[in-house]
């Protein structure tokens, strides 16, 4: 029997792809008329990654049938995969051109526009794709991928669940709709969503991480300890995989005692694993979290020598990269990793935005997620924006490449790419500052940027870097929308009755030492109530409240919880409260602080050593006058109980606060002492 067609057709079929060539090859050079032949030996030659050869037989089908939108879609995907993106894009859109309404034409479109990084233009291929096919699962899939790369993630969550309601659950699909939900703060469905993984593949490392870090951001140590403890068994030789169980430290401290014990076990872990010949994979170190824990901040403790200590297990692997020759005009590159861009723009942002001058270049350095947040939250900018991967060697290599005179981390240690990437010195010069504040412990780090009224005498032995007292507090932030006119007490959700003892930190910050500062004010204050801001994972929030009934359970009642709110209704709850409570060992930033201030609310405050406890001490000596600054936690509580008992001192603390406020905002000397700093750093390498 003679050969044909359909039996080329059925080994292409049958992925017999060695077969489907040869037989193509002697039926076209037999019929070289025969388009679909010549189509089939082009599709062929993309299965075998024969690219280009495939190109060359599509094209000659193309010829053959040159308005035939299928052939023409088909040579724009050879061509793609050949590299040759420019000419893929004519391709498709030709294939549209002919088939307005071709699914796969637009579905291969927006594969090659993402990949020649026109993104927004890809996800709008994307959205034809699936509008042409509402049931194309791919083009759904791949649109989640995209937006979710982009930061936009409630859109990303709708398509990822449009994937599940098209075919059967693939643990990737619900593990990827599972961060999304975590970075939207949808805690239970993420978790529901891993959980589903894991029933489909319970040995799968993608699935155990999730689960692990979900249990760990939960403050679900021991789980999220076994679920890394699986990990770590597949890989004895990891550091990274050892030190992501052994940094898993309470979110909630129990006593002063479990926060003793918790350093000195990961002492302990530490000295062990500097003597052990462990590994570390720089193409995966971003993936574990095995940054120094971020714990040792709220738990009060000198972080110098901890941070010292953790460092020295990376130092003589993560060697820094060779120095590069200055070249024009001094260039700074400040970096803000994915995810912390809100507090970025609030507390640095605008700063850096006003940074350019005639002798000196900014860039900011972000990921694609961030450089989309960040124009959104702060608008067109001069300053231009280097994306960078996750990846902490690629990172590297693109900063390295771009040749900054010195790079400006706007927090080192908040997760795994700001505390690795700087061990590699991808510029000539480094600094840091008070967006994470305090010491880095890296050698790599010259400078730390902070300012002359927040720092103690003794404050440069708290510091691996060299300490740069600025002259002024190191922000420019514009003024919070205070509302005109407040509601009323119920309407904002606060009790109708009695003082109200307002505390907006992070629940992490509440130390064990806290707890008796509170319940002595509630003694005192037989009627008052001292409200908190939930956790915005419920679990983080259930530990404090079950520790305040075990700690002060007679006035526990009485410390009331508030839902997280938008920065609207927060404020009416700001300018309400009586007065603000700082938390001690870790207080509050530029961010509460000034939205008290900006209401003209009071804050308590107990400065420490550190840099962490002592914003409000410089923020009380920029307005001219300390009076609400406590000598001891005696002196705190008195000061908070007068406040809201003494209502003509109230008033006069609110005018007088009220009065003083605006030299807080936008104060164009931080820029320039920024700017100075920056300009001196360079010039004097």
């Amino acid at each position: 029997m003679p050969e044909s067609f359909a039996d080329a057709l059925a080994h292409f079929q049958a992925a017999r792809w060695v077969e489907a060539v040869a037989l193509s090859q002697r039926l076209v050079s037999r019929e070289p008329g025969h388009a679909d032949t010549w189509q089939l030996l082009g599709l062929a030659f993309c299965k075998m990654s024969r690219f280009d050869d495939g190109v060359a037989a599509l094209e000659q089908s193309r010829v053959l049938r040159p308005m035939d939108a299928a052939i023409t879609n088909n040579v724009g995907e050879a061509l793609r995969q050949a590299g040759r993106l420019q000419d893929a894009e004519r391709s498709m859109r030709r294939a549209l051109e002919l088939q307005p309404r071709f699914a796969e034409a637009a579905y291969n479109l927006g594969n090659v526009l993402r990949d020649l990084g026109r993104a927004n233009e890809a996800i709008a291929s994307f959205q034809d794709a699936v509008e042409f096919r509402p049931n194309y699962a791919k083009a759904h899939l791949n649109l989640a991928n995209l937006l979710r790369i982009e930061g936009r993630l409630p859109r990303s969550a709708e398509h990822y669940r449009a994937v599940l309601a098209l075919q059967p659950p693939r643990a990737e699909v619900l593990l990827a709709l599972s961060g999304v939900c975590s970075d939207l703060g949808e805690y239970v469905q993420a978790a529901e969503l891993a959980l589903q993984a894991a029933r489909l593949e319970p040995e799968s490392d993608s699935v155990i991480k999730t689960l692990g870090n979900l249990a760990r951001s939960q403050g679900n140590d021991a789980v999220a300890r076994d679920h890394f403890s699986r990990l770590a068994a597949r890989e004895p030789k990891s550091l990274p995989a050892k030190l992501r169980i052994a940094t898993i430290l309470p979110a909630i401290p129990s006593s002063r005692d479990e926060i003793e014990q918790h350093k000195q076990n990961l002492l302990r872990d530490i000295e062990s694993l500097r003597e052990q010949d462990l590994e570390i994979d720089l193409a995966t170190l971003h993936s574990y979290g095995a940054e120094a824990p971020m714990a040792w901040a709220y738990h009060g403790l000198d972080m110098r020598s901890l941070k010292v200590a953790y460092a020295s297990l990376f130092a003589a692997k993560l060697k820094p990269m060779p120095v590069k020759p200055r070249t024009g005009k001094p260039h700074v590159g400040v970096v803000v990793t994915n995810g912390h861009e809100g507090v970025y723009a609030e507390c640095l942002g605008k700063l850096v935005a006003r940074l350019l001058s005639d002798d000196l270049d900014v860039t900011v350095v972000c990921s694609q997620a961030g450089s989309n947040v960040l124009m959104h939250l702060l608008g067109e900018s001069r300053v231009k924006q280097l994306v960078v991967p996750d990846r902490i060697d690629e990172a590297a290599q693109r900063l390295h490449d771009a040749n900054f005179d010195l790079l400006h981390y706007w927090e080192v240690g908040t997760d795994s790419q700001n505390y690795f990437l700087p061990f590699l010195k991808p510029a000539r010069i480094q600094s840091t500052g008070w967006g994470w504040p305090v010491t880095s412990g890296l050698p790599s780090i010259d400078y730390f940027l902070s300012s002359d009224g927040i720092e103690s005498e003794e404050a440069e032995n708290h510091y691996t870097e060299k300490l740069i007292r600025l002259k002024t507090l190191p922000t420019w932030y514009a003024k919070p929308p205070v509302p005109s006119q407040l509601r009323s007490r119920a309407e904002a959700g606060l009790p109708s009755s009695g003082a109200i003892y307002l505390c907006t930190q992070n629940l992490r910050k509440y130390h064990p030492d806290f707890d008796f500062v509170l319940g002595e004010l509630l003694r005192r204050d037989s009627t008052g109530h001292v409200a908190v801001i939930e956790d915005s994972h419920p679990s983080i929030t259930q530990r404090l409240r079950d520790r305040f009934a075990r700690v002060i359970p007679d006035v526990a009642s009485r410390i009331v919880f508030l839902p997280r709110l938008p920065r609207t209704d927060y404020l009416h709850i700001v300018g309400n409260a009586d007065v603000m409570l700082d938390t001690m060992h870790y207080g509050g930033g530029a961010n509460s602080l000034y939205d008290a201030f900006a209401c003209g609310t009071p804050v308590v405050s107990l400065p420490g050593a550190f840099h962490r406890s002592r914003y409000a001490l410089g923020a009380y000596r920029k307005l001219g006058f300390t009076d609400l600054i406590a000598s001891s936690v005696e002196d705190y509580v008195t000061k908070a109980h007068r406040i809201s008992t003494d209502r003509d001192w109230r008033h006069e603390l609110h005018e007088r606060i009220l009065d003083r406020s605006d030299v807080l905002f936008s104060d164009d000397t931080a820029v320039t002492v920024h700017r100075e700093f920056f300009e001196q750093a360079i010039g004097s390498e």
